[in-house]
């Protein structure tokens, strides 16, 4: 029997008031012309810069048609990512054509499988005063010093509370809020190559589309967005981190020369179920049923990928040399001797008093036990996850 995830009764219940005021029909259809023609009429700006996004956009669209399974909370919410997506475009292109400001060069990249404590350790480090995190409402809209960025940082919140509201699961899984440092994946995504598209929507041509696709305009867009951010407050180091970058490494290499990574290592038998759970959870938000086994499936492959273009990355020793590992067991026995492990690693200062801002977020931000899940509800066993990781 296929095993199956639980749709979110709550987003069943919005999903039926929706269809009952016939609210999918006020936004722009899921098809290019009409969401690029509303994203221009929004921001009134009309330049998106280079193609790059109209192939993967084009495949996502004909994959989110073809869903029988989508909601109509599901449509709508497709509609407002990617929309909003096409908005930042062309506000990011807008200002990055008028400012030309130089692209970082050396920024502090944490990868590794997912699960692995990458955003604990993102968060702690996101705390040292000489770095600096993108933080979840700068990733979704471009701030522009201007009053208005109190709005898309209230209108970011809502997002995430309403996240959390539909997947009450989701926040023991990831913590998000507006505030909060975020993975790089929103800013991958203006070019429309990122892995956050399916992992709240089923998008199966995507998904084979993105695995074989050329990550260079990806790191291009996340460069420009760094650099625009980066302008409008002191020079610090970026601190980024998205288990994703293990797909695009070597465009992410060629982008910023001067990366040093954080390269997180955790058995893939706990990884893969608990990232499944993450999938799911999401998915359960926009489509009328779940097939969890299909999930579980998709995360083993996608992530032994993920996994074996890192290791065919530094089989170089040129590359080798500019990663650490650390393990996931020490991570969480001593996370701020392992912050001044990666500082010292990374040529950034690491003193006493600026330990202190860390300490104080360990103390504040202590760990939750309560995300469950099992390998049998995925579909999975451990020893097939083991054999499916082991290097080639």
């Amino acid at each position: 029997m296929t095993p199956h995830y639980p749709v979110s009764r709550r987003a069943r219940a919005l999903d039926g008031l929706i269809r009952g005021i016939r609210a999918r029909s006020w936004f722009a259809p899921l098809e290019s012309a009409g969401l690029v023609a509303a994203a221009r009429r929004n921001t009134q700006l009309t330049s998106l810069g280079e193609d790059d996004w109209e192939a993967p956009l084009a495949v996502m669209l004909e994959d989110l048609r073809a869903d029988t399974q989508l909601t109509d909370l599901g449509g709508i919410m497709a509609n407002r990512v990617l929309q909003g997506l096409l908005e930042n475009r062309l506000r990011t292109w807008a200002a990055f054509a008028e400012q030309q400001p130089a692209l970082p060069v050396d920024p502090i990249v944490i990868l590794g499988l997912p699960r692995t404590g990458s955003t604990l350790l993102h968060e702690l480090l996101a705390q040292h005063p000489d770095l600096r995190a993108l933080l979840y409402w700068e990733s979704e809209a471009l701030p522009t010093g201007r009053q208005s960025d109190r709005w898309r940082r209230l209108s970011s919140q809502a997002h995430t509370t309403l996240i959390n509201v539909l997947a009450p699961q989701f926040r023991w899984i990831h913590r998000i809020s507006a505030g909060r440092p975020h993975e790089c994946v929103t800013i991958q995504g203006l070019s429309f190559r990122s892995m956050q598209f399916h992992a709240f929507l089923r998008l199966p041509r995507y998904t084979r589309w993105l695995a074989d696709c050329d990550w260079r305009p990806a790191y291009l867009w996340h460069a420009r967005y760094l650099a625009l951010l980066a302008a409008t407050g002191p020079a610090r180091r970026w601190i980024l981190k998205a288990p994703g970058h293990m797909h695009g490494i070597e465009a992410l290499l060629e982008r910023y020369p001067r990366a040093v990574f954080v390269q997180l290592h955790r058995e893939p038998e706990a990884c893969v179920p608990s990232m499944a759970s993450l999938y799911a959870s999401l998915r359960a938000t926009t489509r009328q049923a779940v097939d969890a086994a299909e999930i579980g499936a998709h995360i083993c492959v996608e992530w032994r990928e993920g996994l074996r273009r890192v290791r065919a990355a530094r089989a170089r020793a040129a590359v080798d040399e500019r990663f650490l590992d650390v393990d996931f067991a020490r991570l969480v026995a001593e996370p701020l001797a392992t912050a001044e492990t990666i500082c010292d690693f990374a040529g950034v200062p690491f003193d006493a008093a600026r330990a202190a801002p860390l300490q104080t977020y360990l103390e504040l931000n202590r760990s939750s036990a309560r995300h469950r899940y099992t390998l049998a509800q995925f579909g999975l066993d451990a020893a097939d996850i083991r054999r499916a990781f082991e290097p080639d």
